[in-house]
């Protein structure tokens, strides 16, 4: 069975996507973290054949100030950890398609982020249409 996992903390974000993947077919399982250390702890025990998230994700549930610079380091640091394999031992390989959009506008952290993706990776920037996002997802789980 192909599972996604996706990591949104914007609830009517996720509930619209989920709404278009369970529409067009393209969920069979599919997992929702909210923070990054969530997120671990999915990638640590489950199998996924893609992954989506927003870079910005949060660490912990922690609402301070240093929450909100550390968001960006999560989610490269969880893009790094995918690629280098960390998670290949619970299924999900290095090479796992990752779909990441941000509201980044810094070309450097974008060249930084699309570099991290490398071949088998999509960036899209906020505001994106969800349109487009499920048709790379679509193609992604029916691979």
């Amino acid at each position: 069975m192909k599972k996604l996992l996706v990591i949104e903390e914007e609830r009517e974000r996720n509930r619209a996507m989920e709404d278009l993947l369970k529409e067009e077919e393209v969920l069979q399982a599919y997992d929702w973290a909210i923070t990054g250390n969530e997120a671990w702890g999915f990638l640590s025990d489950n199998s996924y054949a893609a992954v989506s998230f927003d870079i910005m994700v949060k660490k912990g549930d922690g609402p301070n100030i240093v929450e909100q610079v550390m968001r960006k380091q999560m989610g490269l640091f969880l893009l790094r950890k995918l690629r280098g394999g960390a998670f290949e031992n619970h299924g999900t390989p290095r090479d796992v398609p990752v779909v990441v959009f941000s509201a980044i506008t810094n070309e450097e952290d974008i060249k930084e982020i699309k570099g991290l993706l490398g071949a088998n990776g999509f960036f899209f920037q906020k505001p994106f249409d969800p349109i487009q996002v499920l048709a790379k997802l679509k193609e992604l789980m029916s691979v």
